[in-house]
């Protein structure tokens, strides 16, 4: 079965980041970090039909970036602690 990781909404809390979500399903679902990550981003745009534009990072594809402090596979949780953000091909200052 494939799950896939998003939401359908015009905001979300202020309390949560998409990034926190991953972590309860490898915690409560007992899904493999991996699996988890790939539930956020190609595993998600191939349901919704959009793989050809976006799902994955390579030439042609539309894609935001971001990259992050440690290991996710090690520790899932470091997926909240980005470093590095890019939207629409511009950097975004964290600070």
């Amino acid at each position: 079965m494939k799950v896939a990781l998003g939401s359908d909404a015009g905001s979300q809390s202020w309390d949560l980041s998409q990034a926190g979500e991953f972590q309860p399903l490898q915690t409560h679902a007992g899904m493999p970090a991996m699996e988890a990550i790939q539930s956020g981003t190609h595993v998600a745009t191939s349901l919704l039909g959009q793989e050809e534009k976006l799902g994955s990072i390579r030439p042609g594809m539309l894609a935001d970036i971001v990259a992050i402090k440690g290991d996710p596979l090690q520790d899932i949780g470091a997926l909240t602690n980005f470093d590095f953000v890019m939207k629409n091909g511009v950097e975004i200052s964290l600070h």
